[in-house]
């Protein structure tokens, strides 16, 4: 059975977790983030803005199971 994820961040984290990802036979369904000014990282996967989007992301998903990696890091 496939396994889905989604990752909090859009960043270069991001990027990096994705492949990791991949590596581990799992799916990437989402990112989301909540600066809106963050562009998109992936062309086949949806980003998403805020917890306001998290939830109607959610809410609309029929999926069964999905795991959630967080990818924010920085100098702050």
């Amino acid at each position: 059975m496939q396994k889905f994820v989604i990752i909090w961040g859009a960043r270069g984290y991001a990027k990096v977790l994705r492949e990791l990802v991949e590596d581990l036979g799992c799916r990437l369904v989402a990112v989301f983030d909540n600066d809106p000014a963050v562009p998109a990282p992936f062309v086949d996967v949806p980003l998403i803005y805020g917890m306001d989007g998290f939830e109607r992301w959610q809410a609309q998903q029929v999926l069964p199971a999905v795991a959630g990696l967080v990818a924010i890091g920085g100098t702050r």
